[in-house]
């Protein structure tokens, strides 16, 4: 569970009547809701959803107190940090597959330094995390795209988070809101009407684990497969190479093989 922070007077909070002028391709398209404080972004929208609220709609919380990530883990926020949801629905006949991997892009595009990807949805800055994305469905082609990004001092970070995690300075949320909203519903729109695949070589320029030793994980504890990443597919699966051949993987974790 993520502690509640006290407002920090450094970090004023995002408004969105600063917000939604800023945005240059989102703008129309987001319906932004601003909670002091929530236990996740997720579920709130996924209780949202099945009220009917339509494609666009946005959470944002100031502070969670019980922000999730993959696989049932905590996500923590910091005192600075972004986290919000999205609703996106995609065209009927557009399968998911390589969605996680299409908003990481937007996200690490949008940010200030020079991120990284991990496979299937991290962002990373000298191979510590600096964003997570969490998508869950809501219903046939309607998804809860959920984004937590570390911005400024973490605060008192659990231990073994901190060995892993960073966050980075940024003067300004709401422009830095700003503009990764205005990525995220450009790559959006380009993956909704094309898939994943005209985003392969620009995920793939900034993949971290680019051939390199990695086991791979098919389960919490379970014995990982060992090969090389060689990347991704048109679909996003990763191309795992082993000692027999090049495997495409549609879900998994990753960490790097220290040799």
């Amino acid at each position: 569970m993520s502690p509640t922070h006290a407002p920090d007077p450094a970090c004023p909070p995002i408004q969105p009547e600063i917000l939604l002028p800023l945005l240059g391709a989102a703008a129309g398209r987001i319906d932004l809701q601003v909670l002091e404080e929530c236990d996740s972004t997720n579920l709130q929208l996924q209780i949202l959803s099945k009220g009917g609220a339509p494609a666009g709609t946005l959470l944002l919380a100031q502070r969670q107190t019980a922000g999730r990530g993959r696989r049932g883990r905590s996500w923590y926020q910091g005192p600075q940090s972004l986290a919000f949801s999205l609703l996106w629905r995609l065209p009927a006949d557009r399968p998911p597959s390589g969605l996680s991997l299409a908003v990481g892009l937007a996200v690490a595009e949008a940010l200030p330094v020079s991120a990284q990807l991990k496979w299937p949805n991290d962002v990373l800055l000298d191979g510590r995390k600096i964003a997570g994305i969490l998508i869950e469905s809501a219903g046939p082609q309607c998804f809860v795209i959920g984004i937590g990004i570390n911005l400024g001092d973490l605060g008192d970070l659990p231990a073994e988070i901190a060995a892993t995690a960073c966050g980075i300075p940024v003067d300004d949320r709401t422009h830095m809101l700003a503009r990764i909203l205005d990525g995220l519903v450009t790559v959006l729109d380009e993956f909704s009407a094309h898939g994943f695949s005209p985003l392969q070589s620009r995920w793939q320029m900034r993949h971290a684990y680019q051939d390199l030793a990695v086991n791979l994980f098919f389960s919490e504890g379970g014995e990982p497969v060992q090969g090389v990443c060689r990347g991704v597919d048109a679909n996003g699966e990763l191309l795992l190479e082993t000692a027999t051949c090049i495997q495409t993987i549609a879900s998994g974790e990753v960490s790097l093989r220290l040799q």
